[in-house]
Formats: structure tokens, sequence, C-alpha cells
């Protein structure tokens, strides 16, 4: 803004070697100039206005620079703050609030709309805020040199990008919904297309799953598009309009004044003066005014993003649940299960006023066919879910939220897909634990217990092979064995095995399930459809018609 204010000496000593008459309002500034710096010769001004011009141009360089880099260094730092909100947010969620989520969702949300409303919101806040900031001093210096010019142009500019913005508004917002949507649908494929990847090679379906992709991807860079472009094209299109308008509102300014004017030189210098001045001014006023356009409308287009953020993160019933002060429990005796109900939801009912007792160290079968309900009753007794009606007890100790945390660090889990990290065996079996500090020996026992030691070699160089993605490194059956020595490694008061072993051979199968079973002081429970196996448990029960029964008794 500074360097427009110095042009106007430039253009007055180089036209005709004289400054502007000191009655004007841009003569007046420069008088003033003149006698605070004492400048007493037409070269002084043009070389303080040179001079001026460099320092202002130089020191907006650097002010740019900074803001520019301060500005994107908190944007990213917000970006990564929302990031590790919403996966706190995926990690902490009760568990049925995680069920009932895609997880293509959360992969869409962290890995691609949180960029989108870092770029499309926060940015552009941060331009629009600057954009104003700027427009604001550039339209206040308009107005103090040529009042009616300034509001012709502010009103100009509203009515054209305000209009803008009202009819363009609705469909950019609708496009950002679409587009967050595509984005999840696109996730989501490409998880579904890497779980058949089987048959893609076996069956030649190459060409299909990309005909499906390009049919996603096409649409939703097309609504990308669409949205990029309503943020770029007015631009040129003001621009061009308003620069050709300028020269035929000029020659009509000369046709209007010329026979009141006595000096046709005096004319065009005056004509000349306000080409220039209107020239600079909207050079600097549309880039500006543009800016704010694309950051309002940039802020529309990603209202679908934050919408969905703010679906999967600002969870009012999460936060309520979780509880402050963890409160211990202890397991000596037994667990009761007393008139449990359980439902999903719009699903049958799987519990109907059930009663059940596991008594501790006690090592028990859970039998039944697919759907009867073994695995939502794990759920329910590792205090994942919580029952529709019904109490838990450990120890006759109500399990509730607020020794929930409690009760979960005295349960393992083995399910019969155990999941892997892309990391050495060692950190799969630890997982959790402080790789530094480890117990080696403990670390020994659990391997020997699940027989990984058949096919790793128990020290630091054969537990840091890697596992592979999902531990794809290894077959199913090494895998099962592998899950269930991280289990070992916990040794938790409570070990659920739910077809854990369904992978192993009949052999290897039997020597695990001796080796879980001698151990005295934790409490077994192996959910099966082997039978073969169940003779080897104190007890064996089937779930079935929304009961637990002890074969050939009812509970």
């Amino acid at each position: 803004m500074g360097s427009l204010l110095l042009l106007i000496p430039y253009i007055e000593i180089l036209q005709n070697g004289e400054i502007i008459d000191g009655s004007s309002k841009t003569g007046f500034i420069i008088n003033w100039v003149k006698d605070f710096f004492q400048l007493n010769t037409n070269l002084e001004i043009l070389i303080f206005s040179s001079v001026s011009i460099s320092l202002i141009f130089f020191v907006g360089f650097f002010f740019k620079y900074f803001s520019s880099k301060l500005s994107t260094k908190l944007t990213f730092k917000i970006a990564h703050d929302l990031s590790q909100k919403a996966f706190l947010n995926l990690v902490r969620k009760p568990f049925k609030f995680i069920r009932s989520e895609n997880s293509s969702e959360y992969i869409s949300l962290i890995s691609v709309k949180i960029t989108q409303i870092v770029y499309g919101y926060f940015l552009s806040l941060y331009n629009l805020l600057n954009g104003i900031f700027l427009f604001g001093f550039l339209l206040i210096f308009i107005l103090s040199i040529n009042l009616s010019l300034g509001f012709t142009i502010l009103f100009s500019l509203i009515l054209i990008f305000g209009g803008l913005i009202k009819f363009k508004g609705r469909k950019i917002y609708n496009r950002g919904t679409k587009i967050s949507e595509k984005n999840s649908q696109i996730v989501k494929f490409i998880q579904e297309t890497r779980g058949f990847i089987r048959q893609i090679f076996l069956y030649e379906l190459g060409d299909f799953f990309v005909s499906k992709f390009k049919d996603l991807d096409k649409e939703s860079k097309k609504l990308q598009f669409q949205n990029q472009w309503q943020g770029t094209y007015p631009k040129f299109f003001v621009e061009s309009s308003v620069l050709t308008i300028i020269p035929l509102l000029i020659i009509l300014s000369i046709t209007l004044s010329y026979k009141s004017t006595s000096s046709q030189g005096e004319l065009i210098s005056n004509s000349l003066k306000l080409f220039v001045f209107l020239i600079v001014s909207i050079q600097r006023l549309l880039p500006v005014a543009n800016q704010m356009y694309v950051g309002i409308i940039t802020i529309k287009g990603t209202q679908g993003s934050i919408n969905d953020y703010l679906r999967l993160v600002n969870n009012l019933s999460f936060k309520s649940k979780l509880s402050k002060k963890t409160v211990e429990i202890s397991f000596n005796n037994k667990i009761s299960i007393e008139n449990i109900s359980f439902q999903y939801v719009k699903q049958n009912e799987l519990f109907n006023n059930l009663n059940f007792q596991i008594f501790k160290s006690q090592k028990i079968a859970l039998i039944g066919k697919s759907g009867a309900g073994k695995s939502t009753f794990i759920d329910l007794l590792s205090g994942l879910s919580i029952p529709t009606e019904g109490e838990i007890k450990i120890d006759e100790v109500l399990l509730s939220n607020s020794n929930r945390r409690s009760w979960s660090r005295k349960v393992t889990y083995v399910p019969q897909q155990d999941f892997f990290l892309d990391e050495p065996v060692l950190e799969n079996i630890l997982l959790g634990s402080n790789i530094e500090t480890f117990d080696f020996e403990r670390l020994k026992w659990a391997c020997k217990m699940a027989m990984v030691d058949d096919f790793i070699e128990i020290s630091e160089s054969g537990l840091s092979v890697s596992m592979g993605e999902n531990g794809n490194k290894f077959s199913g059956g090494q895998k099962q064995r592998i899950g269930i020595a991280r289990a070992m490694y916990r040794n938790s008061e409570l070990l659920i095995l739910d077809e854990s072993t369904s992978s192993l051979d009949f052999e290897i199968e039997k020597k695990i399930i001796q080796n879980i079973l001698n151990l005295k002081n934790q409490t077994i429970i192996f959910v099966t459809h082997r039978l073969r196996v169940l003779r080897y448990f104190d007890k064996v029960y089937r779930v079935d018609n929304q009961k637990i029964k002890l074969e050939n008794s009812e509970i």
C-alpha cells in the first residue's frame, strides 16, 4: 500500500518534472513527506521514493515469508492435533460404537479428510482474514484519494463476488459433501479389493475392479475440479472485464470534460494519472478480493469433511462414559452372570435372563453353532459389551464403568485371526510392553508354551524377523502360535481363546492346549468347534437358544 502512494511522485516527475499541487489530497501527503524528511528538489524526492519503495518491498517480502511460514506451521500443528484426536477417539471409543462404524470412515477421515479440512478450512480461513485486513487498508487508502471512486470500486466488487457466493455457495457445499462421501467410498473399495486379492488373480477380475475404481475416482475428481474451478475463473473474468472497461471510461471522461477544460495537455495529464491510479488500485484490490472469495467458497466446500469429523469424533455419550478414576477390582473367587439379557440394535435377542458362574482357575470349553452368541458372551464377560439387562459381578463386586478398565487389564483375548503390525516378531509378541525393559525369560517361556520356538529361534536375531503386513510372511498356523505367545507373555488372570488353534494340526493343537491347561492360577475359556479337544477341559458348555448349558444339562 505504501508503494502505491510512493508511485505518485514517479508519475508526476517522469511526466513533467513537477510534483502534484499541494491542494490535492495526494499532494498534501507528499508535501508533508517533503517537509518531514526535508526534501527540497525533485531529484531528492525521486531518490527518496526509490529507496522507500525498495525498502517497503524488501520488508514486505520478509513479513510475508515469516507470516506464511508461521501460518503454515500452525495449520499443520492443527492437522496433527485433529489427527491425534481422531485416532485417540478410535482406540478409546466404546466397543459398541466401533462395531457400528465402517472402518473406511476412520481411515478416510485420518488419512484424507483431515488434510482437506486443514487446507480447505483453516488455511482458507487464514487467507480470508489476511485478505480482509489487506482489502481494508487498500480501500481506506483509495477512499482517501478519491472517495467516489473508492465507493464505486467497493460496491462493484461486493456486487460481483457477493453474487457469486450467493448463487454458487449451495452448489459448492453440496459438491463438498459428495466429495467427502466419495473419498470414504474409495477407501472402502480399496480395502475390499485387498480382501479379494486371491480371487482377482485366480478369476482374472483385475479389469472388473479397475473399472469400478475408475468410476468412483472419476466422479470424485470431477467434483473436485468443479469446486476448484469455481474459485479460479472469477479472477480472470472480473480482471479482464474491469481492465477492458477502464480505458473506455477514461475516453468517455476525456470526451465529457474536453469542452470545460482550458488545456488539452492538462486534461490528458489528469486522465493519465487517473488511469494509472485506477489500474494500480484494481490490480492490487482484485487479487485480495479474489483471495477472500476463494477462502469463503473453499470453506463451504470443506463443510462435508468437517461434518464427518464432528460426527465421528465429538460423541457426547462417549465422553460421559469415561471414568476419570479407575477403581481396582480383584478376582479371587468367581465371575457371576446374573439375569443377563442382550441384543444388538434391530436384531433378535441373543441372551434372555442368563445366569452363569465361572470359578477362579477353572478351565472350560465353550461350543455352539455359528451365530449362537459365543463371541457376544465373550465380549460381555471381558467388559467390551454392556448387557441390556442384568449384572456381571467379579467376587460379588458389580462390573461398572468405574472398574471396567481394571477388569480389562486382567483379561487376555486371543481371536481366531489375530492382527499383527508390520514389525519384528518381538514387538508383535510384546505389543505395548516396553521393548527396552521386557522380561526375556518370560518371553522365552511364552514362546515355548505356544511352540513358537519350533519355527523361530528365540534370540535377538531370530525375533527381529519382520512379520510383514498383518503377518503375511508367516502361515496361518504360525500366526496363531505367535498370537498365543503374546497372550502367554501378558500372563493375565483370565485367558480367553476364541477358535485360536483352528489352523493347527491336531498334535500341535493338543500340546499347546495341554500347556495352557497346566497353568494353575489362570482361568481358561476355550471357544472351539473341534470336539476332539473337549475331553481336556474341566467342563464343556454349549451356547444355544439364548442360554448356556452344561452338556446334557441346563444351568
